[in-house]
């Protein structure tokens, strides 16, 4: 297979999937415009939900634990997420440096003087700590889909462009009976030839 300058299906095909089936009348093209369509109204629903839960866990955080959190999901998210209370978390510190530097209190207050949080916290009880940590599971369960869809929006152009390609290689070598299909999923990308006597 190779590309010219004056090749100019190979692009539009990656740009829009199915293209050189839906203008030819192909209607292995309406496979991967559906698939297009349904891949990106999952992202957009994920990423409304993802958001919607974001700025959910933002508000209970601040009700039930009096925290301000970044607008961003950053460390300061984890650590308010493993710990009951601000005095917990220090505790936690302070064993960690007491592992790293047994016999040096200098160092283990400078460990914990380096690591300690510049904001305040304290869950009212363990069932709204319990919620938050659930709420943030749920979040992080979201961006993995999300990425995941996104993955597959990438891959759904790929196999368009791969496709348009192979069929151009099988109508210039006369192969007219040849079916070609192109399969995307999560785990694998595969490509089907069958000829028909």
């Amino acid at each position: 297979m190779c590309l010219t300058s004056k090749d100019t299906g190979f692009l539009p095909s990656l740009i829009i999937p199915g293209f050189h089936e839906l203008s030819g009348g192909g209607k292995r093209g309406y496979v991967y415009a559906a698939g297009e369509a349904i891949f990106i109204s999952v992202y957009g629903v994920q990423t409304y939900q993802r958001r919607s839960t974001f700025n959910f866990s933002r508000t209970f955080a601040f009700e039930n634990a009096g925290v301000v959190l970044p607008l961003t999901y950053t460390e300061d998210w984890r650590i308010v997420e493993s710990a009951l209370s601000y005095e917990d978390y220090i505790e936690e510190l302070y064993r960690r440096a007491r592992q790293i530097y047994p016999d040096d209190p200098t160092k283990q207050d400078e460990y914990v003087n380096k690591n300690q949080p510049g904001y305040y916290w304290r869950w009212e009880d363990t069932q709204s700590f319990l919620k938050f940590q659930n709420l943030l599971r749920r979040y992080r369960e979201i961006t993995s889909r999300r990425t995941l869809l996104l993955g597959l929006i990438v891959l759904n152009h790929l196999a368009s462009g791969v496709d348009y390609l192979v069929s151009k290689e099988l109508k210039k070598a006369g192969l007219e009976n040849v079916n070609f299909k192109t399969f995307a999923s999560p785990d694998q990308f595969s490509i089907l030839l069958n000829y028909q006597f």
